[in-house]
């Protein structure tokens, strides 16, 4: 669907054609709301501002960054994210919509989920450090 003639309507998004894929594992049975965060951890460039006001731009290689797979403690997937964490493995990452597209082929679980036991499941938010986080809108 071709929807650059500006007619009023964009695109259809539906959360089931998203796949967030962990070392070659699909992920399901998320919190309700947000399935996956991410950020980037540095600027692409940074500017440098002399006494002058003169700038110059310099040109970052960091593109580690951060993700976060929002859980439902529920999920039979909280599993395999405690093997990865337990084993210190880097694995690749993707998580991929209609449009866009994030990944990473060296990552790391870093952060076991906050929680807490509640009278209904709660979100269990797993953390990843990605080597290089890369998006691209596709």
């Amino acid at each position: 669907m071709d929807n650059s003639d500006n007619s009023g309507l964009m695109s259809i998004y539906n959360a089931k054609n998203v796949s967030i894929i962990v070392d070659g594992i699909s992920l399901f049975g998320f919190q309700s709301g947000d399935m996956v965060g991410w950020t980037q951890a540095e600027d692409n460039v940074n500017l440098v501002i002399d006494a002058q006001g003169t700038g110059t731009g310099s040109e970052s290689n960091d593109r580690h960054g951060t993700v976060t797979v929002h859980l439902s403690q529920a999920s039979p997937r909280m599993k395999d994210l405690n093997d990865l964490l337990a084993a210190s493995k880097y694995f690749s990452f993707t998580a991929k919509s209609d449009n866009e597209m994030i990944e990473s082929k060296h990552s790391w679980v870093t952060k076991a989920p906050d929680g807490s036991f509640s009278n209904t499941l709660t979100a269990r938010d797993w953390g990843l450090t990605c080597v290089n986080l890369g998006y691209s809108v596709i």
